[in-house]
């Protein structure tokens, strides 16, 4: 039991909550990134699907690849004027992931439901090996080089 609730917290230690948007663009931007992308999802505490979500992208960070190219976040939409900052973004739902790139800017968003996990494990493994930082979402969902 001891070993579980350690494995789950090293695990949600990886996505570090964030309070407010100024906290968002403070941690994503050059001066803070450490040279890495940042994955930032969006949530709810009374969001089913952000809740079913969770476990399965809380796995994402335990990439190697992925944890040396991303930083992780969480931002629970109920605080820190972050539904407006999405709502800006044209974000029509949650959960709700946004990639920025280490100097900041927007890169891609897309949905991060429970039955998406795998596609958007794919779509960041895909950013991390992928030379050019420019992208568009396929009709599946995946990512390809604009």
């Amino acid at each position: 039991m001891a070993r579980f609730l350690t494995q789950t917290f090293l695990v949600l230690a990886a996505f570090k909550e964030l309070a407010n948007v100024e906290d968002l663009q403070a941690a994503v931007s050059a001066e803070n990134s450490g040279g890495r992308m940042s994955v930032v999802d969006f949530y709810a505490g009374w969001c089913a699907c952000c809740k079913s979500s969770f476990p399965a992208l809380c796995r994402i960070p335990n990439n190697e690849l992925l944890s040396r190219h991303f930083n992780f976040y969480k931002a629970n939409i109920e605080e820190g004027d972050f539904a407006s900052f999405i709502k800006k973004k044209g974000v029509r739902g949650i959960p709700y992931v946004l990639v920025f790139n280490s100097d900041g800017t927007d890169l891609i968003g897309m949905g991060a439901s429970f039955k998406k996990m795998e596609v958007l494990r794919r779509n960041l493994d895909f950013i991390a090996r992928a030379e050019t930082k420019s992208f568009v979402l396929d009709p599946n969902g995946l990512i390809t080089n604009r």
